[in-house]
């Protein structure tokens, strides 16, 4: 257990650059986004299973995944989990408590405008993504704010509840006794060598190689997805009146929670 990494993150905050430099160490493997937790998330959501029984499949994906990359000749085990994992974090952290735990998060507005850019929608097409994609299901407060808001949730309450849960979520996993390493965008932006060295120390891992390192820095690490740095058309560009009712949003679901918080 204790070379499995867990990487939560708020997303849209580097956590695929950091995967890629953890993917540089050739005793790594780094897993990025398992469908498998999105499903277990949703069916927990929906209460079509109790705790038990989906800490059991959590606990036993994980294992599954690790034992299978042990046997191409890897050591180490890193998680990359879509934001919304980190509404299942309590049960990994029952099951695999030995595991190392990786936090990444962003200001709230900046996320939100990156995060817009790539997968935004807009509020009339918000019911059909909700239901037919099983949004609703992916973060627990979505769902109970669809079942006394007459199912009704604009672009901005969303991924307003999309960031702070993530960072509810990350201060829940504290308070259970779990040891975190945070890091903030900005700051990975400000001195990427210095944040990658402290995430790669709380995993016990050694810094790649200098100029393997330099390459990876130097790429865009979502180049030819839908986040990429170069998208021409974005799907949602947000306002300056949509940020602040972000904040607004934000600060009425929690008011110990601002944008810009330092956890």
């Amino acid at each position: 257990q204790e070379r499995i990494i867990l990487f939560y993150s708020t997303g849209r905050c580097g956590s695929t650059l950091i995967s890629k430099v953890m993917n540089l160490n050739s005793s790594v493997v780094s897993f990025s986004e398992p469908d498998i937790f999105s499903q277990l998330i949703m069916i927990r959501t929906a209460g079509q299973s109790n705790d038990a029984e989906i800490a059991s499949l959590l606990y036993d994906s994980t294992m599954i995944m690790a034992a299978n990359a042990q046997k191409q000749g890897f050591q180490y085990f890193a998680f990359k989990f879509r934001s919304y994992v980190l509404s299942v974090s309590d049960l990994l952290y029952q099951t695999i408590p030995q595991a190392k735990i990786l936090f990444m998060y962003r200001n709230a507005l900046t996320w939100a405008y990156s995060f817009s850019r790539a997968f935004g929608s807009p509020d009339e097409k918000m019911e059909e993504r909700l239901e037919k994609s099983g949004m609703r299901y992916m973060i627990p407060s979505v769902n109970k704010h669809l079942e006394t808001h007459n199912n009704s949730i604009s672009w901005v309450e969303y991924v307003a509840h999309m960031w702070v849960s993530t960072m509810q979520d990350s201060r829940s996993l504290q308070q259970q006794g779990a040891v975190l390493a945070f890091a903030r965008f900005e700051d990975l932006k400000a001195t990427p060598q210095v944040i990658i060295h402290s995430l790669l120390t709380h995993c016990e891992l050694p810094m790649p190689e200098p100029e393997k390192l330099t390459d990876v820095l130097a790429k865009d690490s979502q180049a030819g997805t839908a986040g990429a740095q170069d998208r021409q058309k974005p799907a949602r560009r947000l306002t300056d009146i949509d940020l602040v009712e972000l904040e607004r949003v934000i600060r009425e679901m929690d008011s110990s929670l601002s944008p810009d918080t330092v956890l």
